[in-house]
C-alpha cells in the first residue's frame, strides 16, 4: 500500500499512530448531530439549511468551522 500512495512505510505507520486531532474529535460529535437534523427534515435539509438552523443565536452553535 505504501508503493501505491509513495508513502515511506515510517510515515504511513507514524500516521496511524498518531492521536486524533481536536477538529477530527469535534467532527466525530458532530457527525451524529447533522445526520440526526436531515433525518428530522426528511433528508430536504442540506448544509446550508443546517448551519443557518445551528447558527440561531439561542443554538450556541458555531456558524461554521474554522480551517485553522
Amino acid at each position: 500500500m505504501c508503493r501505491v500512495l509513495e508513502l515511506s512505510p515510517s510515515t504511513y505507520f507514524a500516521r496511524k499512530t498518531r492521536p486524533k486531532s481536536a477538529r477530527r474529535l469535534r467532527d466525530e460529535e458532530l457527525i451524529p448531530l447533522v445526520t440526526a437534523a436531515r433525518e428530522d427534515s426528511g433528508r430536504t435539509c442540506g448544509a446550508r439549511r443546517i448551519t443557518a438552523r445551528w447558527s440561531a443565536p439561542a443554538t450556541g452553535w458555531p456558524a461554521a468551522r474554522s480551517s485553522g
